[in-house]
């Protein structure tokens, strides 16, 4: 939607593998944010599905009928 990754690692380590530990925890977290300027035209409701489709915890997530009901595709 915003043409910005969600995860990112913003360590100037060339360590390859590093980086990619580093991108793997945040992923696992949950660890995101929806930076400006990139989201700054993005809707609270298409925010709100990203959030629900990206929880970490499976019980808490949406499911695909739940996001196809979303609000935001009505």
């Amino acid at each position: 939607l915003s043409g910005n990754p969600p995860f990112y690692d913003e360590t100037d380590d060339d360590d390859y593998e590093n980086h990619d530990k580093n991108l793997f925890r945040k992923i696992l977290a949950g660890d995101y944010e929806f930076d400006s300027p990139y989201w700054d035209e993005i809707s609270d409701s298409a925010k709100n599905l990203v959030s629900r489709l990206m929880e970490v915890d499976q019980d808490q997530r949406l499911t695909a009928q739940e996001a196809i009901n979303h609000e935001w595709y009505l």
